[in-house]
């Protein structure tokens, strides 16, 4: 190889590596939400940083900030609604950085206080071919809301949707996602195109009768990368439970 050639193929590897960046998909950025009956939920963000260097993160909201080296960060948030995000860090602390996403919910009377887990999901977790969600509670005395992401942000997305219950299709259907922000994060986009559908017996009569059923989702917009989750939430109190891929 010429020396010119040399160095401008190794000025490409440097430059490749220097942007190389791993993302973690937050359904929830954090925040304060207050709900019916005086409870309170709290999304917070645990991120662990356990190399020996700065963890900085990159994302749309003001939150955002470097981790030091072996240390842990809890961030709050206050005054935003909650909205799906991206978080961006370098490539090669992927192995190093621990994220954790937890909402607290505090309210009064027979509601105590807890802690509970949402999912995260890494660039990985999208798909381009078919993502099922197996076996997930329909009805019953809780609500079930299906959400479903874009990773690369693009407003009008669309997806197949299918669901399964005693064997046979109950719904089949096209639905669009949407990005209602349009920011960037450098190169990146700041946020997913996303569409929430709650309550899902509500939403299509159909699983009226079902009590569990499969979710398949196929991308339809060419070079769409898709990821998704079930929450189920008690008509009771605001415990809550989620089904991932």
């Amino acid at each position: 190889m010429k020396p010119i050639a040399a160095c401008l193929f190794l000025l490409t590897a440097i430059a490749s590596a220097a942007s190389a960046e791993q993302m973690v998909m937050l359904p929830f950025e954090p925040s304060v939400v207050y709900g019916k009956g005086g409870i309170t939920w709290r999304t917070f963000l645990v991120a662990v940083n356990s190399s020996d260097r700065n963890a900085d993160f990159r994302c749309s909201y003001a939150l955002c900030s470097a981790v030091p080296p072996r240390s842990y960060y809890v961030f709050q948030g206050a005054g935003v609604a909650g909205n799906p995000a991206f978080l961006y860090f370098d490539d090669d602390l992927a192995d190093s950085v621990h994220i954790a996403l937890r909402v607290y919910v505090d309210g009064s009377g027979p509601h105590t206080a807890r802690i509970m887990e949402l999912p995260v999901a890494r660039a990985a977790d999208f798909r381009s071919d078919v993502m099922r969600i197996a076996y997930i509670p329909v009805g019953g005395n809780a609500r079930q809301s299906l959400r479903i992401y874009d990773r690369e942000g693009r407003d009008g997305t669309t997806v197949r949707l299918e669901i399964l219950g005693a064997g046979s299709h109950m719904v089949d259907t096209v639905v669009t996602l949407h990005e209602a922000f349009g920011q960037m994060v450098g190169s990146g986009p700041a946020r997913p195109a996303t569409i929430e559908i709650n309550d899902l017996s509500t939403a299509f009569p159909e699983l009226a009768d079902v009590d569990t059923a499969d979710i398949i989702i196929t991308p339809m917009t060419p070079g769409a990368h898709i990821w998704a989750f079930v929450t189920s939430t008690s008509n009771d109190s605001p415990q809550f439970n989620h089904f991932t891929p």
